[in-house]
């Protein structure tokens, strides 16, 4: 996060790494979708570092896709992200 402050020309010392959940309004414009979009922000306390880029195994990537969408779609999505390997290096290389 101190790189991006960094990079934007803010301030690393007025981050906010922890915080308290917000209370999920009872607000009847808000449809299903926007609750379930904003529901694990408003839940949140702190930065989830689960998300966080931790490299790509292809392999172990494309049996998950095998379980999830059957062999046929899982094949597909391997050919595509195999082409994107190369865009996707290069982001990797250069991400803050």
């Amino acid at each position: 996060m101190s790189k991006l402050c960094d990079v934007c020309g803010m301030d690393p010392r007025l981050l906010c790494y922890e915080w308290e959940a917000t209370v999920i309004p009872n607000d009847k414009l808000l449809t299903p979708r926007h609750l379930s979009f904003m529901s694990g922000l408003w839940s949140s306390t702190s930065i989830d570092r689960s998300k966080a880029s931790r490299g790509l195994n292809m392999a172990t990537k494309h049996e998950e896709w095998k379980v999830g969408f059957g062999p046929l779609v899982a094949d597909a999505l391997y050919r595509h992200a195999e082409k994107a390997m190369a865009d996707y290096e290069y982001l990797r290389s250069r991400r803050v």
